[in-house]
C-alpha cells in the first residue's frame, strides 16, 4: 500500500485567497494562490499600479554580528554595502561557478544584522551560505529562523518604468 501524500501546507493567508477568489495550486508543499483575474489583467495591474505577492512560504534568516556585512557581500550577487537600514536588495545565492542556488530578498534592519528572504526549501540554502562563508574564514551567526507557519509577508512588485507601453 502506498503511503498517503502530505497535505500542503498553507500561509496565514491561504483563507483570503481562496475567500478572495484566487486559483490555488501545489508550490514546494505548499498550497498557494496562482492567480486571481485573467493572465493579461493581472500584467496590466502590476504594470499600471502594483501586485501583491504572498511570500509568506519563504523562509526567512537573520544573519547578524560582526561579519554580517561580510557574510551577505560573499553569499550576495549584489553589493550589501549600499544596502541602506530599512530598504531591500534582491540578489541570488550561487555555486562557485555561478549557478543560481535560490533567489533571496535581503533587508538591513539595522547595525550588523541583515534578514534573507529565500526561496526554496532555506535549509539547504542556510547550509550553501555557511559553507560558503566559512571556506573564506568569515563566521556567518545565524539568528531567527521561520517559515509561512506562524508569520504571514507580502512584497509588493510595480514596473515603475514602463508606464503607457
Amino acid at each position: 500500500m502506498a503511503p498517503t501524500p502530505a497535505a500542503p501546507k498553507t500561509t496565514p493567508l491561504h483563507a483570503r485567497h481562496v475567500a478572495l477568489g484566487a486559483r490555488m495550486t501545489p508550490f514546494g508543499g505548499w498550497d498557494m494562490p496562482v492567480q486571481y483575474g485573467g493572465i493579461a489583467e493581472e500584467h496590466e495591474a502590476v504594470r499600471t499600479a502594483a501586485g501583491l505577492f504572498d511570500v509568506s512560504h519563504m523562509g526567512e534568516v537573520e544573519i547578524a554580528g560582526d561579519d554580517a556585512l561580510a557574510a551577505v557581500q560573499h553569499i550576495a550577487s549584489n553589493d550589501a554595502r549600499r544596502l541602506e537600514p530599512g530598504r531591500a536588495q534582491y540578489s541570488a545565492l550561487t555555486t562557485p561557478e555561478g549557478t543560481v542556488v535560490t533567489a533571496r530578498r535581503s533587508t538591513h534592519p539595522a547595525a550588523k544584522a541583515f534578514r534573507s528572504l529565500l526561496r526554496h526549501g532555506h535549509r539547504p540554502t542556510i547550509d550553501r551560505a555557511e559553507e560558503l562563508c566559512t571556506a573564506v574564514g568569515i563566521t556567518m551567526t545565524i539568528g531567527k529562523t521561520q517559515t509561512g507557519d506562524d508569520v504571514a509577508s507580502v512584497i509588493e512588485e510595480q514596473d515603475r518604468g514602463r508606464t503607457g507601453q
